[in-house]
């Protein structure tokens, strides 16, 4: 396998290269200096919470999530919060296709409790690794892929406290306010 790999980095980093100089050009051309960019995210309350910062403001926020009543949210701004991104993430130019995800994954189990929300970022276009008519992306959710970097965002949460008394989830779809 390492063989492989070492055989196969050259080709791989010219692929990438010509996907993001090619992303590049086109954002160029469409007079783009920098990409307003949604991402939507979930953790379990109780457990790690991702990272420090989200765990930091929500603490702050919510000091005892066990004094929330159950089947009840809380909402929350964190503004201008500093985040390091994974070496490629995927983000989306529609905050609805972000708030889709982020209620999507908070709505995948019953019975716990979450924080989900959306991040938003004003992504330079150096930093644009690719779109979907470049190489990398969705075109229906109008995905674009970052390069990993740190990163300004603004994040709306909302902490969600256990579930209604029939048992059901919370973020039924159709009356869903996102």
């Amino acid at each position: 396998m390492a063989q492989w790999a070492d055989n196969a980095e050259p080709s791989l980093r010219a692929i990438a290269d010509a996907q993001h100089s090619r992303t590049q050009e086109l954002l160029a051309e469409a007079g783009f200096e920098d990409v307003v960019a949604y991402r939507g995210v979930r953790w379990d309350i109780g457990e790690d919470l991702g990272p420090e910062w989200a765990a930091a403001s929500f603490h702050q926020a919510i000091p005892d999530i066990d004094a929330v009543p159950a089947d009840h949210e809380i909402e929350l701004a964190v503004p201008d919060q500093e985040v390091e991104l994974a070496p490629l993430s995927s983000w989306s130019t529609a905050r609805s296709v972000a708030k889709v995800f982020a209620v999507q994954y908070a709505d995948a189990r019953t019975g716990w409790d979450a924080l989900y929300g959306v991040m938003t970022a004003k992504v330079p276009v150096s930093a644009v690794f690719s779109t979907p008519e470049t190489g990398l992306g969705c075109l229906t959710e109008s995905e674009v892929v970052v390069l990993g970097r740190p990163a300004r965002v603004n994040a709306k949460w909302t902490a969600r406290r256990g579930m209604n008394e029939a048992g059901d989830t919370y973020g039924d779809r159709d009356s869903n306010p996102w």
